[in-house]
């Protein structure tokens, strides 16, 4: 949408998908699809594409120069969170990289502070401090301005110097809410974080990961009301729940390079379900029926596809293959990523009697697998612009998701009615939390056994636009 100097507006472009546009002092106006970058000249109907992306790769940021004759973009590059800021000329020509790192975030700065120098933003995926920098284009050397730690940089703009952006505190929590995940209340102090939720004990306990950093994150577990305590025999920053069977978890860690799943029971037992290859690991490893009970399935990298299998427990062995499907990395890419903004943005869910298998990648789609015939239900789009994130069923059957992008807003939280007749399928998005709370990400939702709360892991954030001098 384009406003003109009397508050008229027109529409100049439409896209399924997310996207992001920058006007030059021309009036030109660039468009970063997650797929190209296009230029729309005024009294042009249609824009010319002068960039597209490859198979791996998703572009996520687009800035024009301040004379008008040159385009920036970041690029996020191959299967780990790798990003690329490029400078192209107005017709996609001499193309230079300026900068590559890494970013756990696709949601980054990316600015020109005049037409020698950008300013841009990036998040460590590993301790999620995130830097803003300047590049100097002819030598590609880079300075770092500041470093914030539990901080959230995202969109802004630049001139002579001077950087506005939004910024402001990023929280990862678990939070408890009513049955339609409204009045959201966290389970932990909030001077610690929380994150990677894996359901509900039988005994009525939440189950997930707490520590005051990244690397401290410890599986504990907390009866609504009660501070978490920490599972016995776990350690802080090495295993990650990923469901719950009864009272026991099901984790996992990379060590040596090997991905390694175990059961633990209450009392800290550990029995070793598998060991697979580091690259086999894609989202969450493990999903029991409901998240809390058998059967499980097993997702998983196999060479050039993601598989899920049947998960024996007791033999701790692979069995029968429910699905597989090519590993996309593009799609999987586009704009969408866990809460913790590290793993690819694909997700999937066992229902509560085992029958169905829910998968979302990234896109407006959710797959809709019977277990038992290994064929999929006609895919349930949500809305366009919609980023499917994760799944999760309630013991009635209801499938709740979460979303970047959903009806207007930057993250959803909703749920889909099972319907038996014509034929079993899920009805439209219903909206779940509250429509206030536009600026949580949610991950994960896990509807209590009784249905009567639903718990959600949250990144919570609270914005303020701020202006950075002396860049």
């Amino acid at each position: 949408m384009c406003w003109k100097a009397d508050g008229r507006q027109d529409t100049v472009f439409k896209h399924a998908r997310r996207f992001l546009a920058a006007v030059s002092s021309a009036d030109r106006l660039a468009i970063a699809t997650p797929d190209a970058i296009l230029v729309l000249a005024p009294g042009e109907s249609a824009p010319a594409q002068i960039a597209t992306a490859a198979s791996a790769e998703t572009i996520v940021g687009v800035a024009w120069s301040p004379d008008g004759t040159r385009i920036a973009s970041t690029w996020l590059v191959g299967d780990r969170p790798d990003a690329v800021v490029q400078v192209m000329s107005a017709k996609g020509e001499e193309i230079r990289e300026v900068w590559r790192g890494q970013t756990a975030t696709p949601d980054t700065l990316l600015a020109w502070l005049d037409d020698e120098r950008l300013a841009h933003s990036f998040e460590d995926p590993r301790t999620h401090a995130t830097t803003l920098e300047t590049i100097q284009i002819a030598s590609r050397e880079t300075k770092t301005h500041e470093v914030f730690r539990g901080t959230y940089v995202g969109a802004g703009g630049a001139a002579r110097g001077v950087v506005v952006v939004l910024r402001g505190v990023a929280s990862h929590e678990v939070q408890l809410g009513d049955k339609s995940a409204d009045k959201l209340v966290p389970m932990h102090d909030r001077s610690v974080g929380a994150d990677s939720l894996a359901g509900w004990t039988t005994d009525g306990e939440l189950v997930f990961a707490a520590g005051a950093t990244p690397e401290t994150l410890q599986v504990v577990r907390a009866s609504p009301g009660t501070a978490p305590v920490p599972w016995t025999n776990t350690d802080p920053g090495l295993e990650l729940p990923d469901t719950v069977i009864g009272n026991d978890v099901i984790v996992h860690y990379v060590e040596h390079g090997k991905l390694v799943i175990d059961r633990i029971d209450p009392i800290g037992t550990h029995t070793e379900l598998l060991v697979l290859p580091g690259s086999a690991l894609v989202g969450t490893p493990v999903r029991c029926a409901g998240d809390r009970a058998a059967p499980c399935v097993l997702q998983e990298i196999v060479g050039r596809v993601i598989r899920w299998s049947e998960l024996d427990l007791k033999e701790g062995t692979r069995g029968r293959v429910l699905y597989e499907r090519p590993l996309d990395e593009k799609r999987m890419r586009d704009a969408a990523r866990s809460a913790d903004g590290a793993t690819l943005a694909i997700d999937s869910a066992l229902s509560a009697d085992g029958s169905l298998l829910a998968i979302v990648d990234g896109t407006s789609v959710v797959t809709v697998i019977d277990v038992a015939t290994g064929v999929a239900e006609k895919p349930r789009a949500v809305d366009d612009g919609t980023a499917m994130q994760s799944v999760a069923f309630a013991p009635d059957g209801e499938l709740w998701g979460t979303s970047i992008g959903y009806r207007g807003r930057a993250f959803g939280l909703m749920s889909f009615k099972r319907y038996p007749d014509p034929a079993p399928h899920y009805g439209p998005a219903r909206d779940r939390g509250a429509f206030r709370d536009a600026m949580r990400q949610y991950w994960r939702p896990a509807p209590s056994a009784d249905a009567s709360r639903v718990a959600v892991a949250v990144r919570e954030l609270h914005l303020d636009v701020w202006r950075i001098d002396g860049m």
